[in-house]
């Protein structure tokens, strides 16, 4: 989400920023799952499945957070907390499953 600030900053306006943030999101994400895919490489045969297996877990826990906020449930510190908490937790659940599924097909060594 850093590089969506960035351009949030460099484009100004309120429709152009929300596309700034989403765009910075997808680019850190792109970035994130190929860094993470290239060290998984070294282990596991099938590891560039990880890049979708990221992007879909960001992707989920994105548009549910937003969702929630949307209806207008994050109404003080404590939901906001909580719904932080729920993106989170879906992320690592998503991610997690990923990578255990991953980790069944290791790289021979010769």
């Amino acid at each position: 989400m850093f590089f969506g600030f960035s351009l949030e900053r460099a484009i100004g306006s309120y429709s152009s920023s929300v596309v700034a943030i989403f765009l910075g999101g997808a680019v850190g994400v792109i970035v994130l799952g190929t860094i993470q895919w290239l060290l998984l490489s070294r282990w596991v045969s099938k590891s560039s499945q990880w890049i979708l297996g990221n992007a879909m877990g960001v992707l989920s826990s994105v548009i549910v957070g937003i969702t929630i906020h949307n209806i207008g449930l994050v109404f003080n510190l404590y939901m906001l907390f909580l719904v932080a908490l729920l993106v989170v937790l879906i992320y690592t659940a998503i991610t997690g499953a990923v990578l255990t599924r991953l980790l069944r097909y290791p790289i021979a060594k010769p």
